[in-house]
């Protein structure tokens, strides 16, 4: 059995396929829609691009500050991307030059003291559609194939930092920092209703800021299920320690109809930062700590406790492969010393690294008596 066979869904036969390194932090990773590429991109500007077959990197160059957002094309190697400077770029995988396919460089533009970064990009259904948003609140909706914008929706009071289009390939929902969920028809640009997960928001007299907020969104394959990640009681604005949850609510009544918890509680732990359902129902998250370890979390459809949990990094985003047998997480790796990228020399700067590690949701390959697994 290899990654191209995959076998039956068995949560709890999780196990490690592949761990794919990077020398610089990574904070968005996304399978092609022919399931043979993961990319990732994060801190060093750069979008990394694996081939799952044979584990052999490509990099792409073009972006100026880390990238946020990143979504590939639902059936053609185009990979859209955007940045903390507020630039969107479309790349082709399917060919060989490094130059973008098309770019708009002010994208999200912001103002002076409010910065356009760009933290979510996904596309529409039919591929028509390239949706962006960030922190200058505004939704953007520009033309997949030359990058033209086509609408602004607006309406959200706080960071947008996720996007998601329902199964029905024209029903967009987005998520902000103060735990509002809209839901938006592609087609007209209305805004329909909004989902309250202001449990996922703490603001208190003492914070500096709002903390929390609904850090990535996923439907089930038919629709009727949203869920959404984040953190609750949330202690302060220092390394902002929470507690980890996911809210899932009913798409069609718009009432929330569980909040699933991780097996143990770790109260300065931080946000679910990627979420995503399974064929059979299945909810898996994937958190980040305040320090380096977390856990890889999965929920039945009916219980509020996870029914199989893994020790796992600290992981940024959370990616399904189209065969649904595979996940996909950008991971923390230390560089060895305390602090971010401590100086061991005055003139030298040591960042922390990455992996991509991709998980497997069946059974491993048996061993053979006297040697290696085959696959």
């Amino acid at each position: 059995m290899d990654a191209g066979n995959p076998g039956e869904l068995n949560i709890a036969k999780t196990w490690v396929g592949q761990r794919l390194e990077h020398g610089r932090q990574l904070h968005r990773v996304a399978f092609s829609s022919c399931g043979h590429y993961v990319m990732a991109a994060g801190q060093d500007t750069k979008l990394i691009c694996w081939h799952l077959d044979d584990g052999s990197k490509k990099e792409f160059s073009g972006h100026t500050s880390w990238v946020g957002g990143l979504a590939f094309h639902p059936t053609s190697l185009w990979v859209y991307s955007g940045d903390y400077h507020g630039s969107l770029l479309c790349r082709d995988l399917a060919g060989n030059d490094q130059d973008p396919r098309w770019s708009q460089a002010a994208a999200h533009p912001g103002t002076s003291g409010a910065p356009g970064w760009i933290r979510s990009v996904c596309v529409s259904g039919d591929g028509a559609l390239v949706v962006t948003a960030g922190s200058d609140r505004v939704i953007r909706l520009w033309s997949s194939e030359d990058g033209t914008l086509q609408r602004e929706l607006v309406g959200h009071r706080g960071d947008i930092f996720s996007t998601q289009v329902h199964p029905d390939g024209m029903t967009l929902v987005t998520g902000d920092v103060l735990g509002q969920v809209f839901q938006w028809e592609l087609a007209t640009g209305k805004r329909v209703r909004t989902f309250d997960a202001g449990l996922l928001h703490t603001r208190e007299d003492r914070f500096l800021a709002d903390v929390g907020g609904v850090r990535c969104l996923a439907f089930n394959r038919d629709g009727s299920r949203l869920v959404c990640g984040g953190m609750t009681d949330i202690k302060g604005n220092t390394f902002c320690p929470g507690y980890p949850a996911v809210l899932e609510f009913d798409f069609s009544s718009g009432q929330l109809v569980r909040t699933l918890r991780a097996a143990k509680k770790i109260l300065d732990d931080g946000p679910v930062q990627g979420v995503r359902v399974l064929e059979d129902g299945t909810i898996v998250s994937q958190g980040e700590h305040l320090h380096t370890q977390s856990t890889l979390e999965f929920w039945s459809t009916e219980e509020e406790t996870s029914v199989h949990s893994l020790p796992v990094p600290s992981g940024y985003d959370l990616a399904l492969h189209p065969d649904g047998r595979r996940l996909a997480v950008p991971v923390f790796k230390a560089n060895g010393r305390s602090g971010n990228g401590r100086h061991a020399k005055p003139e030298e700067y040591l960042p922390h690294k990455a992996e991509v590690v991709v998980y497997h949701l069946y059974a491993p390959p048996e061993k053979p008596v006297g040697g290696k697994a085959s696959g």
